[in-house]
């Protein structure tokens, strides 16, 4: 928490808003989420949430999804090996388990944004509200090649 805390201070004074720090279950999320674009998608989310909150606090709604929701969905998956999801298809997936729904759903969103934006990474990225390395990583994950590198 230590360089959420420095990158917090820092947003704070680029962007002239009084921050005091985090609400607990935003320290929570923080915790649990893995951070694999390290410390620079951990500067970019301190900083985004702090523009996104109301208050003088970051607030969880300001958070990604992919860190809110990253216990729920990710670490479940892991464990069990679901994130094995070069096999996925919509016809084939088990719809029993709302973490797998949800594994495929983002599956489905990331495949058809790719599609629209004919396979540029970086306008899929911003189209879903992610950094460029969280789609690159959840693309590896899902087993994702884009057109131009198969």
């Amino acid at each position: 928490m230590q360089f959420a805390e420095f990158f917090l201070q820092k947003a704070s004074v680029e962007l002239g808003k009084e921050m005091d720090g985090f609400n607990e279950d935003v320290r929570e999320a923080f915790v649990q989420y893995n951070w694999p674009g390290n410390l620079r998608e951990l500067s970019n989310v301190v900083k985004r949430s702090a523009l996104l909150s109301s208050g003088n606090k970051v607030e969880l709604s300001a958070l990604p999804q992919e860190i809110v929701h990253y216990k729920k969905f990710y670490a479940a998956a892991e464990e069990t090996n679901e994130l094995q999801l070069k096999t996925f298809t919509a016809k084939s997936f088990d719809t029993s388990n709302i973490k797998k729904v949800a594994l495929n759903a983002e599956y489905e969103m990331i495949v058809d944004m790719l599609q629209k934006v004919k396979f540029n990474k970086s306008k899929a990225a911003k189209m879903l509200n992610i950094d460029r390395k969280t789609l690159y990583n959840k693309m590896k994950a899902y087993g994702i090649i884009a057109e131009e590198e198969s």
